[in-house]
């Protein structure tokens, strides 16, 4: 198969292709704040260099979050696009399970991404096998990570993965990305074909940092005159 992953959840972006002879190419760029610039360039580098046409793909891979809700979302209208134009079906890929498989690792990770507001999208999988999560991801507290481990069999023993800052405090890795990448995004959706979700809306966990202003509350600064 002709898959099409993108990775947009974090601040490093990535595109893989897995052309149906099995082999793999893939573009990597951080890109704080130029996801929706490159993302198409990337795509399009990968599939010239695989001489792939995008009327010749058989799904798309998104990532589903959490993670950035600009840069996710970005992802999600890239791939919603190519549906429409080229009739591609769009799948989604966990993740916490591309942070996961980019560990070589014989049994259980623990994924624990930087959430921002001094919390970690936390969750576990068993890669002994077919990749399995055995706690979805949820939000938590980084002053409950401990009890958080301790309270999963086997989390604390589990190997650590993911670009919180516990884990290069308690379990630095050498050989791993803290990030989640399209490649391994592809690892999961090809394990998991044909039973891979349908990409519908990314998964954010958490409401909108942003509120509309309250009656009675501060009033917003008056917009200011353009110029020209």
């Amino acid at each position: 198969m002709n898959l099409l992953a993108l990775e947009t959840a974090t601040s490093v972006q990535s595109v893989a292709l897995h052309r149906s002879d099995g082999v793999v190419f893939s573009r990597d760029l951080v890109a704080r704040t130029r996801h929706g610039a490159e993302l198409a360039k990337r795509a399009e580098e990968c599939l010239r260099e695989a001489d792939v046409a995008f009327s010749e793909l058989h799904a798309l891979i998104v990532s589903e979050g959490p993670g950035s809700f600009t840069s996710l979302r970005i992802g999600y209208a890239y791939a919603f696009g190519l549906e429409l134009a080229f009739g591609v079906d769009v799948r989604a890929v966990p993740t916490s399970a591309s942070v996961a498989l980019c560990v070589e690792a014989p049994a259980r990770v623990v994924v624990l991404m930087d959430a921002r507001r001094n919390q970690a999208f936390a969750s576990v999988w068993d890669l002994s096998d077919r990749p399995t999560c055995l706690v979805p991801t949820e939000a938590v507290a980084d002053e409950a990570l401990p009890a958080w481990l301790a309270l999963h069999d086997g989390a604390s023993d589990a190997v650590l993965a993911g670009d919180h800052p516990w884990v290069s405090a308690h379990a630095p890795l050498a050989g791993h990305t803290e990030h989640p990448h399209a490649r391994a995004a592809l690892r999961f959706a090809l394990a998991r074909w044909p039973q891979l979700a349908r990409a519908t809306e990314p998964a954010y966990l958490r409401g909108v940092d942003a509120a509309l202003p309250t009656p009675g509350g501060p009033a917003l600064p008056p917009k200011r005159p353009r110029t020209r």
